[in-house]
């Protein structure tokens, strides 16, 4: 599967699902034939053309318990060629929209559904830590 985000293509392979309850589903995200993040839950891909960056939600399985798993937010920022991950963790979480500069509709869980769920996430007020180098 391909997609445009901020004007290049990438792919999503590798698909599979990680609670067998019909998802969410997960993939390897793809820039040419560069990786930029396995375990991506796949339809939770957002572009924010004005800072050339695309966020991503990645799954973090640490054990075969549901409990101990969790999620992040996460960048790929075009300008420098680096990859950046919420020191956050979540429980669930689903990106719905950007909202303006830095700051994007959330909800916690993995649909946007249930507005009581609804969040705005200050991406310039959270704490993120570069996981990896793309390209340098």
């Amino acid at each position: 599967m391909k997609k445009k985000l901020c004007g290049l293509e990438f792919s999503m392979e590798n698909i599979e699902q990680i609670i067998n309850m019909g998802g969410p589903w997960i993939c390897s995200l793809y820039l040419e034939n560069n990786l930029i993040s396995d375990h991506c839950i796949i339809d939770n891909v957002l572009e924010d053309p004005s800072l050339k960056r695309v966020y991503f939600v990645k799954y973090h399985r640490t054990s075969k318990w549901r409990a101990d798993n969790f999620f992040t937010l996460n960048y790929f920022s075009i300008n420098d060629n680096e990859i950046y991950q919420s020191k956050r963790r979540f429980e669930m979480l689903y990106l719905k929209k950007i909202l303006g500069p830095e700051s994007i509709e959330i909800f916690y869980a993995f649909h946007d559904k249930t507005q009581d769920r609804r969040d705005v996430f200050p991406v310039s007020l959270q704490q993120f830590v570069i996981i990896s180098e793309y390209l340098k």
